[in-house]
């Protein structure tokens, strides 16, 4: 058994996502920024699809929805506002954002707060990409440019993602492949790139939403930059969103305390930790509200069962 992928816009359709088994095929990423250019009735939801199986380098997954969070980000934003006094900086750093589109909503949520000023900083760690190809050869091979690692490889009819391939079980033809040609012609080709070949095709594949990007032009409150969450922040904020990333399915214990650590230091004293993860756009939000004390945090607002991060950031308080 084997499942091909979506590697050409004209294949890209809400009824053609779908393999055997129900389950859904992996698309290029390639295909976003000519699908979020577009104006297809289905845009929005053609670019979740794009993503919502794609994998990085670290094999965290860019799933993504509009509302997500509406009724989280509501009462959030009651909470800062409560907390900022008129002509007060308020600085926000959203990380992780995927697309960037639940950035902008929780921007415009924010912006309503009467009489501060606003600066906003939206940051992913894999939002820029580069596509390496040899024509005529029909292999792409998409890379994350700061490790230079394969995140995606195209070779039609197949579409590969590195971190989180087929089950072998249900597709050995799919493994079989991709571990051929991991070993050969990828291999080849990264070697080439290392080396800088000029025969080489390189493209830039940004994978930010349409309002995101039309936000940037049109706001200075609002930037993006690329950041990892186990960074150290160059910045210090008000407050510091994590949504949908912290969890142990993606880091190891090690990592999630590196993390919090992090945020406490890029953290104003009493300063805001927001976090939480959710199914789908609608669905409650286990997570909560934190301020930044001397020595850790402090729990200020929970909502459905809570944070994954409650217990590392509780220890982190009482050490």
């Amino acid at each position: 058994m084997y499942k091909t992928g979506i590697y050409q816009r004209d294949c890209l359709t809400m009824t053609a996502l779908r393999g055997f088994f129900g389950r859904r095929k992996f698309v290029a990423v390639t295909l976003y920024p000519e699908i979020a250019s577009g104006n297809d009735p289905d845009r929005d939801r053609l670019l979740e699809h794009i993503l919502c199986r794609f994998a990085t380098a670290n094999g965290t997954y860019k799933r993504t929805q509009s509302h997500r969070f509406d009724e989280f980000d509501a009462q959030v934003i009651q909470i800062l506002r409560g907390r900022l006094d008129p002509g007060s900086r308020c600085a926000i750093h959203d990380m992780a954002v995927s697309d960037g589109r639940t950035a902008v909503e929780f921007f415009q949520g924010l912006a309503s707060i009467d009489c501060v000023e606003l600066a906003f900083l939206a940051t992913d760690a894999f939002a820029d990409l580069m596509v390496v190809s040899s024509p005529p050869k029909a292999l792409a091979v998409v890379i994350d440019p700061e490790s230079g690692a394969p995140v995606q490889i195209i070779r039609p009819p197949f579409v590969f993602n590195v971190e989180r391939h087929e089950s072998i079980l249900l597709y050995p033809v799919n493994r079989l492949v991709l571990d051929t040609i991991l070993r050969t012609s990828v291999r080849v080709l990264l070697k080439r790139f290392a080396v800088r070949d000029p025969e080489l095709k390189t493209a830039h594949v940004r994978l930010l939403s349409p309002e995101c990007l039309q936000l940037l032009k049109a706001d200075s409150r609002f930037h993006f930059e690329r950041y990892s969450i186990l960074e150290p922040a160059a910045e210090r904020f008000n407050l510091v969103r994590a949504m949908n990333v912290l969890n142990r399915s993606y880091f190891s214990e090690a990592d999630l305390h590196l993390a919090a650590k992090n945020v406490h230091e890029s953290l104003l004293p009493g300063g805001l930790f927001v976090t939480g993860s959710n199914e789908d756009a609608g669905s409650p939000v286990d997570g909560a509200v934190y301020e930044r004390t001397q020595t850790g945090f402090r729990t200020l607002w929970v909502s459905g069962t809570g944070s994954q991060m409650d217990d590392i950031l509780l220890r982190q308080r009482s050490a």
